[in-house]
């Protein structure tokens, strides 16, 4: 799914409410990303998608100091050149999965496990969305982080999947789960939470509801508080 027009009209009031009511994390805004950083995150690998490339002509990510941690779940927004960095080490961490021992518990390609030279059929129920390894995909792009290390990833593979956003946390023993179906509905499922200070409901699915704080120093940031 691509909105670009989505993704800008809901950036354009998430900036408007940042700016009123969270400045820190307004000002950890960065400048636009340049056309060249852009064509970096994938280099021809795959086509980037639209909506990711519309979130960093606007910006090229947020600051990860005081403030920029203002997405749902307090992630901050990643940087053309983080996003790049990402991905790589995507094929970076399949890569190694397959290299080492106890393949056949990863790898899943079209209802069957590779191990060797053998294949051992699996029925699509007993395997469901497993990949190589459950954390990773050469075709997810990385787009954010906690400060904790958790991770919103942007899912280029073909079919339904296709630009839904998906979380990536530490001890994940399945696939990350989509958290929203696009970039677009990420945004304006963020701004009309915040315009109304209403909860959303969390990839794992408690409620968390948008708070603002002050910080030392002065200034304020929002954060997600889980119900």
């Amino acid at each position: 799914m691509t909105d670009q027009a989505g993704v800008a009209a809901a950036w354009d009031r998430v900036e408007e409410w940042l700016s009123r009511n969270a400045p820190s994390d307004y000002v950890a805004l960065r400048p636009p990303a340049e056309a060249g950083e852009i064509e970096e995150i994938t280099e021809y690998r795959f086509d980037l998608h639209p909506d990711v490339a519309t979130l960093l002509r606007r910006h090229d990510g947020s600051g990860q100091g005081t403030g920029g941690f203002f997405l749902p779940g307090d992630f901050c927004l990643y940087s053309a050149a983080q996003m790049r960095d990402g991905q790589r080490g995507m094929e970076r961490s399949v890569a190694w999965s397959l290299e080492g021992e106890g393949v056949a518990q990863f790898t899943v390609r079209q209802g069957v496990t590779m191990s060797g030279d053998d294949e051992t059929p699996f029925d699509a129920e007993d395997v469901g969305l497993a990949l190589v390894p459950f954390d990773a995909h050469v075709k997810w792009v990385p787009i954010g982080r906690t400060a904790s290390g958790d991770e919103l990833v942007v899912d280029h593979r073909e079919g339904d999947a296709y630009g839904s956003v998906r979380v990536i946390a530490s001890g994940m023993t399945e696939a990350a789960p989509v958290w929203w179906d696009s970039v677009a509905d990420m945004l304006q499922s963020t701004v009309t939470a915040l315009e109304t200070m209403s909860p959303l409901t969390s990839v794992w699915g408690g409620r968390m509801f948008p708070e603002t704080a002050e910080v030392p120093g002065g200034g304020t940031v929002l954060h997600w508080e889980l119900a």
